[in-house]
Order: structure tokens, then C-alpha cells, then sequence
């Protein structure tokens, strides 16, 4: 928006990569989705501090006392408001807001999570093979996909297989709730 601050913006968007640290564009997103729903809230409680700041200038215009005291105005606001549909949609926004920033936290926790229990193992960089004299017997052929190598090295015995890990999503009460499955 023109009257908010990008480098507010910015700043703490920052800050929430400095924390969280994000491994990949999925869990970038995650921290994106955090820092929005943070300013959208910060403008909300802008808008209600200003909704509360006209409500008792406006009560104290229409107030026949001479003397009445900062809480005094502070309750006729909210009354005021309270009548109205303002301050419920604000609450039913910051609610939506709480709920979305909380959820792109457990989702990202959820990924670091799955990211942990199954490590990458790291890429090997390629070896640099000799070149092969043109005038050698050309290697036997073997099909693309065959299970074992042609000449089998004697090798550690091989661990089974961990099962990986499957994520899963649900609907509940309106949320998109992952848990990650491991298949038996």
C-alpha cells in the first residue's frame, strides 16, 4: 500500500529469514506467507486504534458532562463499535490472520521435520574417468535398466531401505491439516 513502509516490510521479512533459515523455495514460501499475515495484522490493529480513536472523539462530542474520564470514552467507543459491524469483521480478520500465520509455521516445521527424519545424502562430485584408447574393445553391452552392474564390486552388505515418508493432507474444521505417514 502507498502510506505503508516497504522497508518495514522488509526489515521484517528479514528477520524472519534470519530466524527460520529456509532451505528451499517451499519453506521460503512458508516464511513469506509468516511475514505477510504479521503486516496485514499490524494493519489491522492500526485500523482498530484509529476506528477507537474516532468513536471516542465522537462520544465525547455528544457527551453533555464536562468532565469524563479517559476510560469512561474508552467504554462508550468500544459500545459504540460494538453496536456496529466494524469491530467484528476486524476480529473475525484478525482471527483469519492468527490462523494463517500459525499454519504456514506448522507447515514449515512439519517440512523441516520431514526434512530431517529423511536426509538427502549429498551429490558425489563426478570422478574424471581417463579417456578410453579408441582402438579398445568396446565395452559390452548391457540393458539401460539392469539391476546389478556387470561386474559387481564386493561391497559392505547393503542396509534394507527406510520406507519414505509420505505426507498427507486433511480437511478439518476448514484447515488443511499435513501429517507425514510412514508406510508399514
Amino acid at each position: 500500500m502507498e502510506n505503508e513502509s516497504q522497508e518495514t516490510f522488509t526489515a521484517l521479512f528479514n528477520q524472519h529469514l534470519a530466524k527460520f533459515k529456509p532451505a528451499n523455495d517451499v519453506e521460503l514460501a512458508a516464511v513469506e506467507e509468516m511475514t505477510a499475515s504479521t503486516c496485514r495484522l499490524r494493519r489491522l490493529w492500526a485500523i482498530e486504534t484509529n476506528l477507537l480513536n474516532r468513536a471516542m472523539e465522537t462520544s465525547m462530542a455528544t457527551t453533555t458532562e464536562t468532565e469524563i474520564d479517559e476510560h469512561s470514552r474508552l467504554g462508550s467507543a468500544f459500545a459504540q463499535l460494538a453496536a456496529g459491524p466494524e469491530l467484528h469483521l476486524l476480529d473475525r480478520y484478525e482471527t483469519r490472520l492468527h490462523r494463517m500465520y500459525h499454519r504456514s509455521l506448522q507447515n514449515f516445521l512439519l517440512l523441516r521435520n520431514l526434512d530431517d527424519e529423511n536426509p538427502q545424502p549429498p551429490e558425489e562430485p563426478a570422478s574424471e574417468q581417463p579417456v578410453q584408447n579408441q582402438e579398445a574393445e568396446p565395452p559390452s553391452v548391457s540393458p539401460v535398466c539392469s539391476p546389478e552392474p556387470s561386474n559387481p564390486e564386493p561391497s559392505a552388505p547393503q542396509q534394507p531401505a527406510r520406507a519414505p515418508y509420505t505426507l498427507t493432507g486433511t480437511f478439518q474444521s476448514g484447515q488443511l491439516i499435513f501429517r507425514s505417514v510412514r508406510p508399514t
